[in-house]
Formats: C-alpha cells, structure tokens, sequence
C-alpha cells in the first residue's frame, strides 16, 4: 500500500468520525433544560428578528412560554425601564442567525465541527503525518464534553471553543509552514483567519480573552525582534494580517456594547 492508499484513508477515517458525530448529534430529542438554553434560543430568534434589546411585553411572554414547556428563562437582564438585553456573549449567537433565517439552527454546529475537524487535521497533518492528524481529529470530536455540547445546539460552549481551537489551530499551522521553508509571501491570509477565529471566540465566551492573550503574546515576542533587524516587511505584513483579523471580531463586540449601553 503506498503513503498516498494510507492518507485517502486516514481522510476517509476522519471524514466517517464526523458524519457519525452528527448522527449521533441529531439521534436525539434535543430538550432544552438549562436556564442557559433557553436564553439562547430567544436570543437567536431575537436577534434574527433584529431585537437585540426586547420590551418588557417580549420579555413576559417568552419567560412565560418557557415556563409552559418546563423550562426557565433566566439569562435576560433589565437594562432599563422597558429594556431586555442578553446577559451572554452575543458571538455565537450572531453565528447561529443565518442558519436560523434558513430554518436550520442546527446545522450552526455542524459547519464548526466540519471547520474544526479540517483546522485540526492540517495542523496535525504538519506537525506528525497522516495517521496522527485523523487520530487529534477524532479526538476533537469525541471527547464527552464535545459530544454532548455538540448536541445542545443552543449552548454556546461548543461554538465558543470551536472558534477558539480552529483559531490557534490555524495560528499552530502558519508557524508549522513557517518552519518548513513555503513562500512566505503567500501566508498572511492564514494568519489574518487565525486573528479573526481567535477574536470572535472572545465575542463568543469573554473568558477566552486569556488564552487568546497568550498567541498575541506569543506574535508580539516573534515579530517585534524582525523590526530591527532582516524582515521587517514580513513583521509588518504578519503584523497587519493577524491584526486586522483581529480588530475585524473584536470591533463587533465593540459595537454590539455601544448600541446596546
């Protein structure tokens, strides 16, 4: 068998993980039973209706249905007199709206688990070859915690940690080719969706913000040297590129608080 029989089907491995996580996923009854559930299924469909502040009446009535089907709506809070905003991190579900526009909220998880599985698998692919990339790939995927909040599509956990995971696994990537020598030219697109998946895990879980710190530091310490010294155009390119990425997700979150406070 040659290494490329071996690649098609460590892919066609990875590939047959992920359908089967979202049988798995879509098998059974999703029920809404955290208060943090329902706050996102009104926020999704609030927002997709273009209310990211409620009135007091939308705001009754939803905690009243949630009540009728046993549930509890809890994660909206009281800005001002006739005033409601969501208590969350409005990342993931500015996410989820276009697929609940188009009827399928559901499928928001599966376009990150596919997302995460192909970051994960060419990051991997890089570091330790074909067999090791559809073994971190599988693991992504079916790990408890990734199982079941795959499953809970209105929950932000699962989105929160794809976006944050495909963004380092990008950022991991980009160092990888970094290390064997490509066109360097030819890179900062990379590094510009890394900035830009990175960024929006923070707009889709603040506390993110930390590890996200660490991968700014990590491109601070490795491209301020460059200034003052050979490739300073490729600091400032990188510096441009991961930055834009960047400033593009937080400024969202910068215009969601302005508008609503």
């Amino acid at each position: 068998m040659t290494e490329k029989d071996k690649a098609r089907i460590y892919r066609g491995l990875a590939l047959l993980g992920l359908l089967v996580a979202v049988v798995l996923a879509f098998a059974f009854p999703y029920k809404l039973r955290e208060p943090d559930s329902w706050a996102y299924r009104y926020a999704v469909e609030n927002f997709a209706d273009g209310k990211l502040i409620i009135d007091n009446a939308l705001h009754q009535q939803q905690v009243r249905e949630a009540q009728e089907q046993g549930g509890w709506l809890a994660q909206y809070v009281q800005i001002d007199n006739d005033q409601w905003v969501l208590e969350k991190a409005p990342g993931y579900v500015f996410f989820v709206v276009p697929f609940e526009w188009l009827g399928i909220p559901r499928v928001a998880n599966v376009v990150l688990a596919i997302g995460l599985l192909l970051v994960t698998y060419l990051a991997t692919r890089r570091l330790a070859g074909e067999a090791a990339a559809c073994l971190a790939s599988l693991l992504m995927l079916y790990t408890p915690v990734s199982l079941i909040m795959f499953h809970r599509s209105y929950m932000a956990m699962f989105g929160a940690s794809a976006f944050l995971a495909m963004g380092g696994g990008l950022y991991i990537y980009h160092l990888l080719r970094q290390r064997d020598g490509p066109d360097k030219r030819k890179d900062w697109w990379i590094l510009a969706l890394a900035g830009l998946l990175l960024g929006w895990s923070v707009v889709a879980r603040y506390s993110n913000l930390l590890v996200v710190s660490v991968f700014a530091l990590h491109f601070a310490a490795t491209r301020l040297p460059m200034l003052f010294r050979e490739g300073r155009a490729l600091a400032l390119r990188d510096g441009l590129a991961f930055g834009a990425g960047l400033a593009a997700s937080l400024s969202v979150l910068l215009a969601y608080n302005t508008y609503l406070f």
